[in-house]
């Protein structure tokens, strides 16, 4: 009758030991699933800027997970809550557990175009800064056409919406 108590408990942790392990594979799966839906959002997103800032034209997109983006983005990335991070050469997703990013290959610029003329110390002082939001929020971005020193060139700005 010991040997049977021993070998029920000795089933019982192997059982328990297995499920652990079964466990930690499907959360590493998961784990797995959104690091890949953040770096392909991350991309997505870096395509998207890069081609509105090869435009030579005034333009305004909105970004997010309402009806109303030209841009839509999910509301989860496989149930996790995220967080997208824009800065003027890089674009961040971020969750709890996972930060991908992506480089954006025409620079934007990370506030709102509320003058008409910039400096160029200007510009670089105020692209220091960034942009974060949830998918909720979203952000608007704006190609639009602008003076630094005195000279004329289309832009590309992202700021969060008003």
């Amino acid at each position: 009758m010991i040997d049977e108590a021993v070998h029920r408990v000795a089933l019982i942790l192997a059982a328990f030991a297995l499920l652990a392990a079964g466990l930690s594979v499907v959360r590493l799966s998961e784990g797995d699933a959104v690091s890949e839906a953040a770096t392909q959002i991350a991309s997505h997103l870096a395509r998207q800027l890069d081609a509105l800032s090869r435009l030579d034209a005034e333009v305004v997109a909105f970004a997010g997970s309402r009806g109303n983006a030209t841009i839509p983005l999910p509301q989860t990335l496989h149930g996790s809550a995220y967080r997208v991070e824009l800065r003027s050469h890089e674009i961040r997703v971020v969750t709890a557990t996972v930060v991908q990013g992506a480089t954006i290959r025409e620079p934007i610029h990370p506030f709102p175009p509320t003058q008409e003329a910039y400096s160029r110390e200007e510009m670089d002082r105020l692209d220091a800064s960034s942009v974060g939001t949830d998918p909720g929020v979203g952000f608007v971005a704006v190609r639009t056409e602008r003076l630094v020193d005195g000279v004329p060139m289309f832009l590309t700005f992202v700021h969060l919406p008003a």
